[in-house]
This record gives C-alpha cells, sequence and structure tokens, in this order.
C-alpha cells in the first residue's frame, strides 16, 4: 500500500461473515503490521464505522493511569472536579507573580503555527477532554484522543494544558505510594509522547492585553494558545466559559467532543 498519504487510502470492499466477522484487506493488514487477534476500536458515526486499530502501548498506559487512581478510591469524575484548581494554580505560578507585558498584541491572524503539510484534522483538546480521554474506557473523549494516537486527527496540545492535567494529576498523586506516584506522572508523560502532539508554547506576551476575550483569568492562556495554534477544532467540555461569544471575537471554532463528532458523521452521508 502506498503510503505517502496516511490521510486517505481507498483499496476494496469486504464482507461480514456469518458471525460478524470482518475481513482486513491483505495489503493493509501488512501495511499497518496487524496480526491475528490485533485488537480494533470500533467508532460508529452516524450510519457508518470507523475501525482503529488500537495502539497497544498508548492503551496500555491510559489504563495504568486509570487503574493507578482507582486503586486509590479516585474516579475521573473526581479528577474533572479539580480542574480548575489545577488551571489557576498553573496561571498563579506563572503569570501573577511575574506580571503582565504591555507590548501591543499582534494581529490575531498573524498569530502562525508550522505548516504541517497534512490533511489530518488538527483538534486542540482542552483538559477536561484529555483528562477524560486518558481516564475513560469508552466515550467521545476516548474516541477523540484514540483518533490523534491513531494518527488520524493531529493532536494540538498547548502546553498550558497538558502541565495543567499533569498538576492536577499530582494534587491527586498525593494518595498514592510515593513510587506509584512516580510511575503514573511518568505514565502520563510518555503517552503523551506517543500521540507526537503539535506542541503550543505558553504566551507569555499576550495575556495581560487579552483578558477581555474571555470571563474567567485563567482561561485566557488555553485560549490564547488555541488561537496561536490555529486548529480546526478547540473541543470542551466547558460551554459555560468557552461560549459561541468567546468563539466569535477570536474566529474560533469552539465546540465539545459530541458537538464534533456529529459534524464528522454529516460528511459520511
Amino acid at each position: 500500500m502506498a503510503t505517502h498519504d496516511p490521510t486517505l487510502e481507498y483499496l476494496t470492499t469486504t464482507k461480514i461473515g456469518e458471525k460478524g466477522q470482518l475481513t482486513v484487506p491483505k495489503p493493509f493488514r501488512e501495511d499497518l503490521r496487524l496480526e491475528n487477534g490485533a485488537p480494533f476500536a470500533v467508532l460508529r458515526l452516524g450510519d457508518s464505522l470507523i475501525l482503529l486499530p488500537e495502539q497497544q502501548r498508548f492503551v496500555q498506559l491510559c489504563q495504568r493511569v486509570s487503574s493507578s487512581l482507582t486503586a486509590a478510591g479516585l474516579t475521573s469524575g473526581d479528577l474533572l472536579a479539580t480542574l480548575p484548581e489545577a488551571r489557576n494554580r498553573v496561571y498563579a505560578r506563572r503569570y501573577e507573580k511575574k506580571g503582565t507585558s504591555h507590548r501591543p498584541p499582534a494581529p490575531f491572524s498573524k498569530l502562525s503555527r508550522k505548516a504541517t503539510g497534512q490533511r489530518r484534522i488538527r483538534l486542540f483538546l482542552d483538559s477536561n477532554v484529555l483528562t477524560g480521554g486518558i481516564l475513560s474506557p469508552w466515550g467521545l473523549d476516548k474516541a477523540t484522543l484514540s483518533l490523534c494516537a491513531a494518527k488520524v486527527c493531529r493532536l494540538v496540545l498547548a502546553e498550558v494544558v497538558r502541565d495543567e492535567v499533569g498538576e492536577n494529576l499530582l494534587l491527586h498523586a498525593e494518595r498514592l505510594p510515593a513510587l506509584d506516584a512516580d510511575q503514573l506522572i511518568e505514565d502520563y508523560r510518555h503517552l503523551i509522547k506517543l500521540t507526537k502532539p503539535e506542541i503550543v508554547p505558553y504566551p507569555d506576551k499576550l495575556v495581560g492585553l487579552n483578558r477581555h476575550l474571555i470571563r474567567h483569568a485563567a482561561d485566557v492562556l488555553v485560549l490564547l494558545s488555541a488561537m496561536a495554534g490555529k486548529p480546526d477544532r478547540l473541543l470542551t467540555h466547558n460551554t459555560k466559559h468557552f461560549t459561541n461569544a468567546v468563539a466569535q471575537r477570536t474566529s474560533g471554532r469552539i465546540a465539545t467532543p459530541a458537538e464534533f463528532f456529529r459534524a464528522l458523521s454529516a460528511l459520511f452521508r
């Protein structure tokens, strides 16, 4: 199979057998190194199905992070509940002591990113979606992160989001034995590397001058990072802060994972 464009390849059709088994064409199996018994994630989009070969190392790391927290009596809901506290901590540590720059802000149309030369959909994940994707065994957050891990979509990851999720894990890792806590953080760092994200650095120069864009100060870092990264979508569950009005002010496209997958489903109709 040609590999010059991994985004779209079409070879042939296949059929479902009597017991629901589906045969993956041999060229695909060889190119993707799929062996007998290889696990797949199945994602339904409207009347269509997407089959994603599971990235086993990525899945294992997600399961280890989740299992460590579960063993300490923690749920994904517990971690999602403390994300605002982690965001405030990251903001305070990096900006409140330094103050803010008075340099005039550059027009947002000139905040550029590196051209990737790829046609993959570029997704900027807020910390709640990233956390849900790591900890949830299924659901749209997991589907979103799985698309990025499988290189179907490109993960656009802000340093502030990466550090916020790490800060939140550290907060709860206090309930774990020291060695387990260290392993938890190491697993998190490793699984992030496996997605090969496009990293967006902290927006050091524009924070104070763009405080008016969104209601909560700590959200400015995430919003400016998304604007600098120029993704196809900013995905978040925080629709109370990242509103349609914020999207209009910044000329961005903000959606929940459910809204993103509904839009993706429409492409297959």
